[in-house]
C-alpha cells in the first residue's frame, strides 16, 4: 500500500511540475533560463570526462571480448544485430543512467535538501517565484537532455573503442561490422533510443528533485532523503529498461 501511494505522490509531482501551460507558471524568464544553462554545464558537459573514461573501458573490456566470443560462433551479420541490441541499446542507456544516478542525481536531491533547510525557499515563494518553474523544470529538463546525449556519446565511444580494439588485437574486420551496424540502425530503432533515454533522464530528474523537496527542517533529513533518491531512481531505472526490453524483443 505505501508503495501505491509513493507512486501516485510522486506521479502528481511529476505531472504538476512538468504542467507549464498553465496561466500561474512563469517559465519563460531570464531566471529560469540561468538556472537551466548551470544545470545544463553540470549535468551534462561536466560529465563528459568520466562518460568518455568509462566508455574506453568498456569498450576495450566488455565490447572487445563479447565480438572475440560471438565472432566464433556467429557471422558478421548476426554480430552487428548482438552490438545494436546489447551494447548500444542496453549497456549504452543503462550505464549512462546509473553514472547521472551517482553524480548528478545525489547532488540535486543534496542541493535542494539544504536548500529548504537554509529556508530559502519559503521566501521566493513569497515573492511569487513557483518553486517548480525555477528549482526542478530547469533540473528535470537537464536530466532529460543529458542522459539522451551522453547515451549516445558513451554508445558511439564505447562501440568504436571496441570495434577498433578488436581488429587490431585478433582477426577481425573493424570495417565490415560498423557497416553492418550503421544498416541496423532504423529510424524505428532510433526512436525507441531516443525514447528509453528521455523516460530514464525524465525519472531520474524526477526522482532527485521530489526527494530533495521533501526535507522538511531538520539536516539529517537531507542524506536520507539522497539515499532514496538513488535508491529508487535505480529500481525505476531497471524497471524501465526491462519493460523496453520485452516490449522491443
Amino acid at each position: 500500500m505505501a508503495s501505491f501511494l509513493y507512486i501516485i505522490d510522486f506521479t502528481y509531482f511529476l505531472t504538476q511540475s512538468l504542467s507549464v501551460w498553465q496561466p500561474h507558471r512563469h517559465v519563460f524568464n531570464r531566471a529560469v533560463y540561468s538556472s537551466l544553462l548551470g544545470q545544463l554545464i553540470f549535468t551534462g558537459v561536466d560529465a563528459i570526462a568520466m562518460i568518455s573514461f568509462l566508455a574506453v573501458l568498456v569498450g576495450v573490456g566488455v565490447t572487445s571480448q563479447l565480438i572475440y566470443i560471438m565472432q566464433a560462433i556467429t557471422g558478421a551479420s548476426d554480430l552487428s544485430e548482438i552490438l545494436a541490441r546489447l551494447v548500444i541499446s542496453e549497456l549504452g542507456p543503462v550505464i549512462t543512467g546509473v553514472i547521472l544516478i551517482g553524480r548528478s542525481c545525489t547532488a540535486i536531491a543534496v542541493d535542494l535538501g539544504n536548500t529548504k533547510v537554509r529556508g530559502e525557499i519559503q521566501p521566493l515563494e513569497y515573492l511569487g517565484i513557483d518553486v517548480d518553474d525555477y528549482f526542478v523544470v530547469p533540473r528535470i529538463i537537464c536530466m532529460v537532455i543529458s542522459q539522451i546525449t551522453l547515451a549516445l556519446y558513451f554508445s558511439i565511444i564505447m562501440v568504436l573503442c571496441g570495434v577498433f580494439f578488436s581488429g587490431f588485437i585478433y582477426d577481425f574486420s573493424a570495417q565490415e561490422s560498423l557497416t553492418h551496424l550503421l544498416n541496423m540502425m532504423t529510424v524505428n530503432a532510433i526512436i525507441i533510443f531516443i525514447i528509453k533515454n528521455l523516460v530514464f533522464g525524465l525519472v531520474i530528474g524526477a526522482m532527485a528533485c521530489f526527494h530533495g523537496l521533501l526535507v522538511e527542517n531538520s539536516p539529517t533529513q537531507v542524506p536520507q532523503q539522497m539515499q532514496k533518491a538513488v535508491v529508487r531512481s535505480l529500481v525505476f531505472l531497471f524497471l524501465a529498461d526491462g519493460y523496453f526490453l520485452l516490449v522491443t524483443l
